[in-house]
């Protein structure tokens, strides 16, 4: 019986697995043909194609502030999901870039900002020898225009467009779970490596890994 038992889990672990990985397949692949559609070759050289990138998906990808309460996956929705839907909030807006930048040759993750009223995810990614901001949520208060693309130190968050009078940013940080602990805040403003943030950025990667996690669980029932 139980030796039967560990051949299940076994089973639907490696079925979930493979089935997330498909998943990020396509997911992939529908980057790929966005990347296409930016006319940059496939690769973010210059400020033009940054620019580009800031304004498909400011276009591409709406938000509506009435449903800022709406129950969300835990892992938040994919990036395929985010483009097909056309629809997301600041968050989404970020993980959609992260991961076009980071298939472009730019490597890039979150970068949270913190201010008096409410808090706004942005992107910090490397250019020219630096790290900057890129954002390309289509807010009205903190809407990024096309000469600060590329152009603004991450380090210098109070250049980070704020249109809401009495609002500044006060501060930044880039892991969200070690901000809300305090015993971990000291490593909060930790730059994680590419495969950590395309990871990260990646719910069917997480959930793949899940699956080869459960199935080789099942082995020890074996």
């Amino acid at each position: 019986m139980i030796a039967w038992f560990g051949w299940c889990i076994t089973v639907l672990g490696v079925t979930y697995g493979l089935a997330q990985v498909r998943a990020y397949r396509v997911e992939r692949h529908l980057l790929r043909v966005t990347l296409a559609r930016l006319g940059n070759g496939g690769y973010f050289r210059n400020r033009e194609d940054l620019i580009r990138l800031k304004r498909y998906l400011s276009t591409h990808i709406r938000y509506d502030s009435k449903r800022v309460n709406e129950a969300r996956p835990l892992l938040r929705h994919s990036a395929e999901h985010i483009l097909r839907t056309g629809f997301g909030f600041c968050g989404e807006n970020a993980r959609v870039a992260i991961r076009l930048l980071g298939m472009g040759g730019v490597r890039a993750h979150r970068l949270y900002l913190e201010g008096q009223l409410w808090q706004h995810n942005v992107v910090e990614h490397e250019w020219e020898g630096s790290w900057k901001l890129f954002d390309a949520h289509p807010d009205p208060a903190s809407l990024l225009p096309d000469e600060d693309v590329g152009a603004i130190e991450s380090s210098d968050i109070a250049r980070f467009p704020n249109y809401h009078e009495g609002h500044p940013w006060l501060r930044s940080y880039r892991i969200k779970v070690f901000h809300g602990v305090p015993v971990l805040q000291r490593f909060e403003q930790t730059r994680v490596p590419g495969w950590v943030a395309k990871i990260a950025e990646t719910p069917s990667l997480l959930k793949a890994m899940l699956g080869l996690l459960g199935a080789s669980c099942g082995l020890f029932f074996r």
